[in-house]
């Protein structure tokens, strides 16, 4: 499905979030269109939980929200705070067949297969943050976006 040569590269609007006075946030995400409000997501979500690169999602356009469909089997690993992508940082994140998904002043944005492993993924983002201070590191899509706490287990064989 995801190799679609139909599929069109666009950009949609997602809810992120909600600011203080309750009124969404919206994050672009890069995505191949499948049809039928269907997308298969190119780089990972910076802000907003729940969904990596390589998943299959549907999109409703008139809520801006999302369902995933279909995992593509990567973790998002969203960086938080003054920092500086660095070269090692992103050769290391190829070196575990991941990609450098993005970046903001203040975020960037990896996608890494789960197949690396969380030992090792915890690693490499807990060493960048200490030689960053101020910085933090979080797993957009292994915890339920509605709590922040209850793992989503995907990545579980059943």
């Amino acid at each position: 499905m995801i190799g679609n040569m139909s599929s069109a590269r666009t950009v949609i609007l997602i809810v992120a979030g909600h600011k203080r006075n309750g009124e969404p946030s919206f994050e672009e995400l890069l995505v191949d269109d499948l049809t039928g409000g269907r997308y298969h997501v190119v780089a990972a979500p910076g802000l907003a939980g729940g969904i990596a690169a390589g998943d299959v999602i549907a999109y409703d356009e008139g809520k801006r929200t999302f369902e995933v469909v279909e995992r593509g089997g990567n973790l998002c690993v969203q960086l938080y705070g003054p920092h500086q992508v660095t070269k090692e940082l992103v050769a290391e994140v190829n070196r575990l067949g991941g990609t450098f998904d993005g970046a903001t002043e203040l975020n960037s944005v990896y996608s890494i297969p789960v197949t690396a492993t969380f030992p090792v993924v915890e690693k490499l983002f807990r060493d960048f943050v200490t030689a960053w201070p101020g910085t933090d590191w979080y797993f957009g899509n292994v915890y339920d976006p509605a709590d922040d706490e209850t793992p989503l287990n995907w990545w579980v064989k059943q």
